[in-house]
């Protein structure tokens, strides 16, 4: 990961490309976005020193406003007179305000410290989204602009983030979002916060199985535990909210959804990951039928931030029941429309 002074050089070099009339559509709106929900991001070096200030403002008023009740909580305990002029004589010697000068003046650096670090989270985090912006080649990007509520509680979760993953995460999402509006609700943003690393590895599993963003097929506890995911596992992801339709018997372990497919001809399209696969029947009024759980919107959202790697055994027994309904594989193709080999999908 980068130090201080690259992120600092990132933040500049975009602000002078901005400047100049310069950068991608994209570019601009998170340059716009970052610059309102962290203010002066673009300008690291004047920030520091003016946090700085305020940092010893803040100090200086809650440092007075407790010895200002340290004093009234002494004098109302009999340690100390104030007379009319307003002159303090102690009535018996005390270190009790000293101790309390010190503990708000500890209080105070820990506040500040704090306000600097989530302030170098966040310039960390935009450097990392100004990068991805830079080599993203999507073609759709939308005119609308980030809502500033999911803005501002972006930031409220992104600003405790230290970890080099979960920064790049949170730096991968606001791209998203910049590309486009609505691509990730509030309640993922909440969920990513808490999230620990075992709970991460585990959706990471269950990510990899996800077919057109919306369910997993469930070919039974048996299967799904030669790909490493124990009934345990299912149950807390239902218990995460990722996952719907686990508890129950056997039977009804999972929900029943109705393949779409085109009924003139006859064409199906499942899609995960980045691949569609293509299949088609001589039967396209035929119903066909599968079980599966369904995933949620916080497990669709999550699903779009991993790094996919088709688990191919999965994919194998998809086909498998497909052609046991009397579809027959077409083709595999890219998000550009390009032609794909995948182990085992040989015509």
């Amino acid at each position: 990961m980068w130090g201080y002074m690259e992120v600092v050089e990132i933040l500049n070099g975009i602000k002078d490309v901005i400047a100049t009339g310069g950068g991608s559509v994209l570019l601009v709106k998170l340059y716009n976005s970052l610059d309102k929900a962290i203010g002066n991001i673009f300008e690291p070096k004047q920030i520091i020193r003016r946090m700085a200030a305020i940092s010893l403002g803040h100090q200086r008023a809650k440092f007075i406003e407790a010895a200002t009740e340290s004093l009234l909580q002494n004098y109302r305990n009999g340690l100390i007179n104030i007379d009319n002029e307003g002159r303090v004589s102690s009535v018996s010697r005390s270190d009790e305000e000293d101790v309390t000068s010190q503990i708000v003046m500890g209080l105070c650096q820990y506040q500040a410290s704090r306000d600097l670090n989530r302030y170098v989270n966040l310039q960390r985090i935009g450097a990392i989204a100004i990068e991805l912006a830079k080599i993203d080649v999507s073609a759709d990007i939308s005119h609308e602009p980030i809502g500033e509520d999911w803005l501002f509680h972006w930031r409220n979760c992104a600003q405790d983030i230290q970890q080099d993953q979960m920064q790049e995460i949170f730096a991968k999402i606001l791209v998203e979002e910049g590309k486009k509006p609505g691509s990730f609700c509030k309640r993922t943003l909440d969920f990513l916060v808490k999230l620990d690393q075992k709970e991460a590895k585990l959706i990471e599993k269950i990510g990899l199985l996800i077919v057109d963003e919306e369910y997993v097929f469930a070919f039974g506890v048996k299967f799904l535990q030669e790909l490493g995911i124990s009934y345990d596992d299912l149950l807390e992801l239902e218990d995460l909210n990722i996952l719907k339709g686990v508890l129950g018997e056997p039977s009804s372990l999972a929900q029943d959804k109705l393949v779409v497919m085109d009924r003139d001809s006859g064409e199906l399209i499942i899609k995960n990951g980045n691949i569609s696969y293509k299949f088609q029947t001589k039967k396209p009024q035929e119903k066909v039928r599968y079980s599966c759980y369904k995933v949620s919107r916080v497990g669709r959202d999550l699903s779009k931030l991993l790094s996919f790697s088709p688990c191919i055994k999965y994919l194998l027994k998809i086909k498998e029941y497909l052609e046991s309904n009397d579809f027959r594989f077409v083709e595999a193709i890219d998000d550009q429309g390009v032609s794909v080999k995948i182990p085992g999908f040989n015509l």
